[in-house]
């Protein structure tokens, strides 16, 4: 024991819980640069560092670390699974990512899925697909397979569909109607 508290050399091997008090928290580094809090008074629970490092959370899944968050002080937070990021906040707003999870890597979609409700019914799930081959898909699931509703392609062209059949179409000098009139 010291005179402001205790000092261990080596490692702690508790048999039990530690336990703290309410509104109190354990600090870590040199300079008590890193604090894990636990508050009751206003119910607020923290991870907090007081210095401009990214923080990490990721596991050991058996041969390496495993990124599963990252947050950027004044940046991003990137969300990842199995160890490839699907999600990242910018200063506009957010950005998925394709199955490579790479920005600018071949042969991967970017899908961002919407589902309403308790996503209970085949109604409830939307999605928009950013597709290789250059168009962008805003889809629905109500027949129980994902229906196209809108293609966007990057050339300007917009097709609408109706039970995934285009019904109507820009062209270069106007638009294109499919089908009879309703």
């Amino acid at each position: 024991t010291t005179s402001i508290g205790v000092t261990v050399t080596g490692k702690i091997s508790p048999t039990g819980n530690i336990q703290m008090p309410d509104n109190t928290g354990i600090k870590l580094g040199a300079s008590d640069d890193f604090t894990l809090y636990h508050y009751t008074s206003d119910g607020t629970n923290r991870i907090e560092s007081n210095t401009a490092s990214t923080m990490l959370f990721q596991y050991w899944n058996g041969s390496a670390y495993e990124v599963m968050s990252k947050m950027i002080p004044d940046g991003a937070v990137e969300l990842y699974h199995n160890g490839t990021k699907k999600l990242e906040t910018t200063s506009s707003g957010a950005k998925t990512h394709g199955t490579l999870g790479v920005r600018g890597a071949e042969g991967a979609a970017a899908i961002l899925e919407l589902v309403s409700d308790e996503g209970d019914d085949h109604a409830d799930n939307w999605r928009m697909v950013a597709d290789t081959d250059h168009v962008l898909y805003i889809q629905n699931y109500a027949g129980g397979g994902w229906e196209n509703n809108i293609r966007a392609h990057g050339n300007g062209a917009v097709e609408l569909s109706y039970d995934n059949v285009t019904t109507f179409q820009t062209a270069t000098n106007g638009a294109i109607f499919y089908g009879t009139e309703g």
